[in-house]
């Protein structure tokens, strides 16, 4: 019977690890494809059709170029159904060890990502737009920037309680977890200047051009960590 006992503790066990380990990969991978997604929708398309001084290459680019268009937009989207699945996932990954710190932080990034929806319905509001003037696109361009800054800030402080509850962790090295915090004080302070200060705001793109890399590089590292270290920490303790 004891024999029996123990051995239905061990499976509960590997079960639970398991699950770990699924979501872990589930996790990892969606954050890779979502910085891939972004460096195409963000860092490639946006970057091309947004021209704040000159409306009408912003209308002759987007009237010339709307299937890349609309392949941003379908980008952003699917960046947001992968965020919504990451607040979930972390909540599970991390619930046991901090149960509050696990909620708020998942919660921060699934409201960030509401707020990032509603900025991605100004970019769709341009293809609805009647005569697609260069004037019209561009202000929604600027409201897209400006909600999404606003829902940055939640997601800078997302990163920044992330890093606490990695900072706990017996197997995560420190560098990602330090990684983790600046890039949440990077997000944090950058978008803070955008809204909050407002003369500011090519102050706070200098900045987010400087901190780029370490803004990028916490989330990857993060990603990598759980797609191939998680998975040799729980083959070690299933032995």
């Amino acid at each position: 019977k004891i024999q029996f006992i123990i051995s239905v503790k061990r499976t509960d066990r590997n079960l639970t690890l398991i699950m770990n380990r699924v979501l872990s990969m589930i996790t990892g991978y969606s954050l890779i494809l979502m910085a891939i997604l972004a460096g195409f929708s963000y860092g490639y398309v946006f970057t091309k059709f947004y021209k704040p001084n000159s409306p009408d290459l912003v209308q002759a680019d987007f009237l010339g170029n709307q299937e890349l268009y609309m392949w941003m937009v379908i980008g952003f989207i699917c960046i947001v159904l992968l965020d919504f699945l990451i607040s979930w996932t972390i909540l599970k990954l991390f619930k046991k060890e901090n149960p509050q710190l696990a909620f708020i932080t998942s919660l921060l990034r699934f409201l960030y990502t509401v707020i990032f929806f509603r900025a991605i319905i100004f970019l769709k509001n341009n293809i609805e737009l009647s005569n697609k003037h260069g004037l019209e696109i561009n202000q929604n361009f600027e409201y897209f920037l400006y909600t999404w800054s606003i829902g940055l800030i939640l997601f800078g402080i997302h990163l920044i309680l992330l890093a606490l509850i990695l900072k706990k962790h017996q197997y995560i090295p420190k560098f990602i977890w330090y990684l983790m915090l600046i890039a949440g004080i990077s997000y944090l302070a950058t978008n803070s200047m955008k809204i909050f200060v407002p003369g500011k705001y090519d102050t706070a793109n200098l900045l987010e051009n400087i901190l780029a890399l370490p803004m990028v590089l916490g989330e990857l590292c993060f990603a990598f960590w759980l797609i191939f270290k998680r998975k040799m920490t729980i083959k070690a303790l299933t032995k």
